[in-house]
């Protein structure tokens, strides 16, 4: 007779119930493990799944029924219809890991059975990989390496036939078996075929990332400064060049309306560039920022640029594709250089428009330079001595200016501002002077790392300055802010603020402890970057032929892979089955073993037929200064192996005898000193 299939409800119905340690176990490690999410997702997914565990503990107490198949469906439709309201799709991180604790909390409904439990544990599981996908700081690996163990600790406990273990005990046996797969896991973080791109770049919906923007108004970088976050980072071949010349080249802005800039929007063949004098060489590793601009010194030499970007009009490197994952990529840089010697009619006319601001104290101000100079040069030293010489103050308070005739009131009224405003002014003032002139964004200097010698650029480094056309010498970087605040510039942020005034973190203080520390936790992340997340396909290719492999070949690549795996399950197996051959050694024996190991290292040696009490005998000879020591611990020995005295106080007395070798191995070197 054919035997019948079990179907799905047989399975359940036979397999055993749960009991209440197991349960809890698995809601604890459940709710742990969704709470990384509470930072990256709305917060009613991690409460869902938080309240559906408190309901699975309450109705396991009151021993309640779960709720009908129907009322499951249902709710189970309705759930995911939510996430699908929220996110409008299910593609991408956010609804993915949202729909990932909502079919959690769901499984929840309808668990009965142990095998539900380790269902469940195997999603937690998944949860901890999935909060990768969000952040792969070395912070959240030491996160998740603590729930990796926390989950082990709930498998051991879950997957136990009789009493339940302890917890310390548990723990512990869970940290062995993590451990064992310590060295498979690096081979095959070193070996295992490495995916182009990074795993992580996912479709993600936040695109409200910080970081620079397209466009500028007052108070919108100044916004930045709210943020400690690593903008990029930079390795140079050679010593740093001098902070005056940090000025990290972004998104270039021409268009005025109202009180914001904007680029262009018809985009014409590249301006030419001259370079000069040599080169500076350095690796930027930038930080992802869901736009498609990249950073660079002015001014990078086109011949440097890496595969994937191209120069616009403006000067402005940017990546072929939004820059959704962190790269690395090098390039040089010239000092000194001449950008767009000749300004075609469609530019000049672009970088002369002033026709829909409303400006007019602003516009009689640079008529008035224009009177008195003859040269463009004038002009703008003329203006640079107006901020100068009036009581202009470089300030982050009250930056936003809203409504209209904003440059007035902010030349004329308010002259405190940020470097937006400077730059902002500056450059409208050039425009009513004549004078061609344009908006650039990007970072300004960065905090040299004493302990790696890298540059970190934060974004609140971000900054504004201006650029004009001159004649003969094309486009000119002018910063109006260093008019003002001289510091800014020369040492930084911090010291440019006027007294009463702070940065609005702590990490950016400026005290010797708080900077030790964050150059600390900057070259930890550092270094987690380059070695860890920056172990790209070329990376691995680069290493492995240094350990010999000539080619890029994959399938070489899988051999060797295969043969290391292979032989470390094996030395693992082998040493498993040691370990386990020693465990079953009577506790007596293995102190006992270890205490001649360590008499050994005196040079007495245990003879295979001698038992302890003509070992003590002989070894007392050898060594009369330690007879009294070496015959109280073989006597201990015996009452314990033969039952004349209580197991657990000769175990414990037999482990502070051989604790104490230690400080009889000093007195052995003391003596052979003295002989």
């Amino acid at each position: 007779m054919a035997k019948r299939r079990l179907t799905l409800r047989d399975q359940r119905r036979l397999s055993p119930k749960i009991d209440a340690i197991k349960l809890n176990w698995t809601l604890c490690f459940l709710s742990v493990a969704s709470l990384p999410f509470i930072v990256h997702l709305p917060v009613w997914p991690v409460l869902l799944l938080l309240g559906t565990v408190l309901w699975r503990w309450w109705l396991r107490r009151r021993e309640g029924s779960i709720p009908h198949a129907v009322i499951r469906f249902a709710l189970t439709i309705g759930a995911a219809l939510v996430v699908y309201a929220t996110f409008g799709t299910f593609n991408g991180i956010e609804p993915g890991s949202s729909l990932l604790l909502v079919m959690a909390a769901m499984k929840l409904l309808e668990t009965v059975t142990a095998r539900d439990l380790l269902v469940l544990v195997f999603m937690s599981f998944f949860m901890i990989l999935a909060a990768f996908l969000f952040d792969q700081s070395l912070a959240s690996t030491a996160i998740a390496i603590l729930l990796v163990w926390f989950g082990a600790t709930t498998l051991v406990q879950v997957n136990r036939d009789s009493t339940p273990e302890q917890p310390v005990r548990a723990a512990k046996k869970a940290g062995r078996i993590v451990l064992h797969a310590v060295p498979l896991l690096l081979i095959l973080f070193v070996l295992f075929p490495r995916i182009p791109g990074p795993f992580w770049a996912l479709p993600s919906t936040d695109t409200g990332t910080t970081g620079l923007s397209n466009s500028m108004s007052p108070g919108s970088i100044s916004d930045l400064l709210e943020s400690s976050e690593i903008a990029f980072r930079v390795y140079f071949d050679d010593p740093p060049p001098p902070r005056h010349q940090l000025y990290w080249r972004g998104p270039v802005l021409e268009t005025l309306k109202g009180g914001e800039w904007t680029p262009r929007t018809v985009q014409t063949v590249p301006s030419d560039v001259q370079l000069y004098g040599p080169g500076i060489d350095y690796t930027m590793v930038l930080e992802p920022h869901q736009s498609n601009w990249l950073l660079g010194l002015e001014f990078a030499n086109p011949q440097s640029l890496p595969r994937f970007s191209e120069f616009e009009t403006t000067g402005e490197l940017v990546s072929r594709k939004v820059v959704t994952e962190r790269l690395r990529f090098s390039l040089t840089s010239h000092p000194d250089y001449a950008f767009a010697a000749q300004l075609d009619a469609s530019q000049r006319a672009l970088n002369l428009h002033t026709a829909s601001t409303d400006n007019p104290q602003t516009q009689r101000l640079a008529e008035s330079w224009r009177a008195q100079h003859k040269q463009p040069q004038a002009i703008v030293q003329a203006a640079l001595d107006h901020y100068n010489q009036e009581p202009f103050v470089y300030s982050l308070t009250d930056a936003r200016i809203d409504g209209t005739r904003t440059i007035d009131r902010f030349l004329f009224d308010r002259r405190r501002g940020f470097c937006e405003h400077y730059a902002s002014s500056f450059t409208l003032l050039m425009r009513y002077a004549g004078i061609p002139a344009r908006v650039v964004t990007g970072y300004m200097g960065g905090e040299i790392n004493t302990l790696t010698g890298h540059l970190t650029v934060r974004q609140s480094d971000a900054h504004a300055w201006a650029e004009v056309w001159l004649e003969d010498r094309g486009w000119v970087r002018i910063d109006p802010t260093a008019a003002v605040a001289p510091e800014r510039v020369e040492q930084g942020i911090t010291e440019a603020l006027p007294d009463g005034e702070f940065l609005p973190t702590l990490m950016m203080s400026s005290s010797g402890v708080m900077t030790g520390l964050r150059q600390a936790m900057d070259a930890i992340n550092a270094n987690w970057n380059n070695w860890v997340l920056g172990y790209s396909d070329e990376r691995q290719w680069s290493l492995l032929r240094k350990l010999g492999l000539k080619d890029r070949d994959l399938t070489s690549l899988v051999i060797v892979l295969t043969v290391c795996v292979t032989l470390t399950l094996l030395m693992l197996a082998l040493w498993l089955r040691h370990a386990g051959e020693t465990r079953h050694i009577d506790p007596a024996q293995r102190l006992y073993r270890r205490f001649q190991s360590r008499l050994e290292r005196l040079g007495i040696e245990a003879r295979p037929t001698e038992d302890a009490r003509h070992y003590a005998v002989r070894a007392g000879a050898a060594h009369p200064d330690l007879a009294v020591y070496i015959e109280r611990f073989c006597r201990l020995y015996l009452d314990v192996r033969y039952g004349r005295s209580p197991v657990q106080d000769g175990l414990r007395d037999m482990s502070a005898l051989l604790a104490a070798l230690p400080r009889f191995r000093r007195r052995k070197r003391v003596n052979r000193q003295t002989t």
